[in-house]
Protein backbone atom coordinates (compact mmCIF):
# COMPACT_ATOMS: atom_id res chain seq x y z
CA UNK A 1 0.00 0.00 0.00
CA UNK A 2 0.98 3.31 -0.65
CA UNK A 3 0.05 7.10 0.41
CA UNK A 4 -0.12 10.26 -1.54
CA UNK A 5 -0.27 13.18 0.61
CA UNK A 6 -3.15 15.72 0.16
CA UNK A 7 -3.61 19.48 1.41
CA UNK A 8 -5.83 21.65 0.58
CA UNK A 9 -5.15 25.78 0.29
CA UNK A 10 -7.72 26.72 1.89
CA UNK A 11 -6.99 24.63 5.16
CA UNK A 12 -3.35 24.30 4.86
CA UNK A 13 -3.11 22.93 8.28
CA UNK A 14 -5.04 19.47 7.33
CA UNK A 15 -3.77 16.60 6.18
CA UNK A 16 -6.00 14.01 3.25
CA UNK A 17 -4.11 10.67 2.28
CA UNK A 18 -4.90 9.09 -1.22
CA UNK A 19 -4.66 5.13 -0.44
CA UNK A 20 -3.55 3.12 -3.17
CA UNK A 21 -4.72 -0.57 -2.57
CA UNK A 22 -4.62 -3.55 -4.50
CA UNK A 23 -7.47 -5.27 -6.07
CA UNK A 24 -9.72 -6.18 -8.55
CA UNK A 25 -11.22 -3.58 -10.99
CA UNK A 26 -14.34 -1.79 -9.47
CA UNK A 27 -13.35 -2.41 -5.90
CA UNK A 28 -16.05 -1.78 -3.54
CA UNK A 29 -14.82 1.65 -2.91
CA UNK A 30 -16.30 2.15 0.95
CA UNK A 31 -15.14 -1.88 1.90
CA UNK A 32 -11.82 -0.93 0.96
CA UNK A 33 -11.97 2.51 2.79
CA UNK A 34 -13.39 0.91 5.90
CA UNK A 35 -10.33 -1.29 5.43
CA UNK A 36 -7.61 1.17 5.25
CA UNK A 37 -9.23 3.05 8.34
CA UNK A 38 -9.01 -0.07 10.27
CA UNK A 39 -4.91 -0.44 9.18
CA UNK A 40 -4.37 3.27 10.02
CA UNK A 41 -6.09 2.90 13.51
CA UNK A 42 -3.82 0.11 13.84
CA UNK A 43 -0.83 1.38 11.93
CA UNK A 44 -0.09 4.85 13.48
CA UNK A 45 -2.57 4.53 16.19
CA UNK A 46 -6.18 5.63 16.70
CA UNK A 47 -5.47 9.04 17.83
CA UNK A 48 -2.72 10.14 15.27
CA UNK A 49 -5.43 8.84 12.80
CA UNK A 50 -7.91 10.69 14.24
CA UNK A 51 -6.38 13.68 15.35
CA UNK A 52 -3.38 13.80 12.39
CA UNK A 53 -5.65 12.42 8.77
CA UNK A 54 -8.60 15.19 8.07
CA UNK A 55 -9.22 13.29 4.85
CA UNK A 56 -8.79 9.72 3.73
CA UNK A 57 -10.04 8.43 -0.17
CA UNK A 58 -8.91 5.27 -1.77
CA UNK A 59 -7.89 4.43 -5.56
CA UNK A 60 -6.52 1.23 -7.55
CA UNK A 61 -2.58 1.10 -7.16
CA UNK A 62 -0.88 2.33 -9.94
CA UNK A 63 1.72 0.40 -12.44
CA UNK A 64 4.55 2.38 -10.67
CA UNK A 65 3.34 4.41 -7.59
CA UNK A 66 6.63 6.08 -6.50
CA UNK A 67 6.75 8.21 -10.17
CA UNK A 68 3.70 9.34 -9.13
CA UNK A 69 5.04 10.58 -5.78
CA UNK A 70 3.28 7.89 -3.56
CA UNK A 71 5.32 7.21 -0.67
CA UNK A 72 4.94 3.72 0.91
CA UNK A 73 2.82 3.11 3.60
CA UNK A 74 4.91 2.10 6.30
CA UNK A 75 6.54 5.45 6.22
CA UNK A 76 3.24 7.49 7.16
CA UNK A 77 4.12 7.72 10.97
CA UNK A 78 7.34 9.45 9.88
CA UNK A 79 5.83 11.60 7.40
CA UNK A 80 3.30 12.98 9.85
CA UNK A 81 5.87 14.08 12.14
CA UNK A 82 8.30 15.79 9.52
CA UNK A 83 4.77 17.70 8.32
CA UNK A 84 4.23 18.50 12.45
CA UNK A 85 7.62 20.12 12.76
CA UNK A 86 7.47 21.57 8.94
CA UNK A 87 4.11 23.40 10.70
CA UNK A 88 5.39 24.78 13.79
CA UNK A 89 8.14 26.02 11.97
CA UNK A 90 7.62 26.71 8.60
CA UNK A 91 11.07 28.38 8.51
CA UNK A 92 12.75 25.12 8.78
Amino acid sequence: MWFLPLESESRPGDLGLRITVSGPQGMDKSRALNAVLVILDTGIGERSAALDIQHTEVTELPTDPASLGYIELPELADYIAWRKKRLASPLA
